[in-house]
């Protein structure tokens, strides 16, 4: 590197590190590679369960969404008040139907919200 060249911090870092990372050689019995399943219960190679969401399951006890996208309904602020939304999104979740709201006062959404906390336009 030439002198004067900004030095990249990351660069440098992989250099000293090389392919096989920081292990001191008195440390390395300390560490013997896993076999057999994880604290979780996966085999190796396994990722486990996705957490990720992707919709109900046909065994899960999901319930369809009372309120439809579009509809103008209130949502419970944390005030303990009503406000005046637009339902932007609803879901089936294994915790009952899950919405996105876009409050009409100040235009911004809130996720997750449970549909006990919605209610009719007045």
């Amino acid at each position: 590197m030439a002198e004067g060249e900004p030095v990249d911090p990351l660069l440098e870092a992989e250099a000293l590190i090389g392919e096989e990372g920081i292990v001191d050689s008195d440390e390395a019995d300390l560490y013997p590679p896993a076999e057999g399943p994880d604290d979780a219960g996966n085999e190796e190679g396994d990722a486990g369960e996705d957490l990720g969401g992707g919709g109900a399951t046909e065994d899960s006890c999901a319930v369809e969404p009372k309120y439809a996208v579009g509809q103008a309904l209130q949502v419970l602020r944390s005030e303990n008040v009503y406000a005046a939304c637009t339902v932007v999104a609803a879901d089936k979740t294994e915790m009952g139907p899950m919405y996105a709201v876009r409050f009409q006062e100040d235009g911004s959404i809130q996720s997750l919200v449970p549909e006990h906390e919605l209610r009719a336009a007045s």
